[in-house]
């Protein structure tokens, strides 16, 4: 199944066509959504061809129970997560191409063949400050997260300067992106 909208500043659109997806996503002040749920190999071709997604990245967002990872491409970001889904603390992949103005999402169903609930996420996106906030402040969630993991041979945990430097890096992040977001009248 796929659902496609668009945000900008007149508001929420639902049902986009899918030939229309790149040009949309170059608009300034649109911001472009693609949710992928128990998709097949077509609908990504359809996206891909529309965002120019690697084929590695695709043959990892259609095959099940990937490890999770982060890559970075020139125009665009490809990340495999996890997500609590249901009663029973199930995990589900999901897994996120996010682009300037755009993001696709890929859902499967989770261990234990529970759909996906998309009224939340869908609930969600209609609501510009709330999804710009959450953004804004992804980068400090991400350095958070990083140090974090407490792996072992990270130098700039021993680095005198290591925790202000982690405290800036965060702060700097979400005033970015914060006044990035305000620029663009999403807050």
């Amino acid at each position: 199944m796929m659902e496609i909208c668009t945000l900008d500043l007149h508001g929420f659109n639902p049902k986009v066509p899918v030939h229309r997806l790149g040009e949309l996503a170059a608009a300034p002040g649109v911001l472009v959504w693609v949710d992928l749920i128990d998709t097949n190999a077509n609908e990504m071709r359809a996206i891909a061809a529309q965002f120019s997604l690697p084929p590695l990245a695709l043959e990892d967002a259609l095959e099940p129970r990937q490890r999770p990872k982060l890559e970075h491409y020139d125009d665009h970001s490809f990340l495999v997560a996890y997500s609590h889904q249901g009663s029973m603390g199930d995990l589900a992949e999901i897994d996120l191409f996010v682009g300037h103005d755009w993001i696709v999402t890929v859902r499967n169903r989770n261990e234990v063949a529970a759909a996906w609930d998309n009224s939340r996420l869908r609930g969600r996106f209609n609501h510009k400050p709330p999804v710009a906030l959450s953004i804004g402040l992804l980068g400090a969630a991400l350095v958070a997260g990083i140090y974090g993991m407490n792996f072992k041979n990270m130098p700039e945990t021993e680095w005198t300067v290591g925790y202000p430097l982690a405290l800036a890096t965060m702060l700097l992040l979400t005033v970015v992106l914060t006044a990035y977001f305000k620029k663009k009248r999403y807050l």
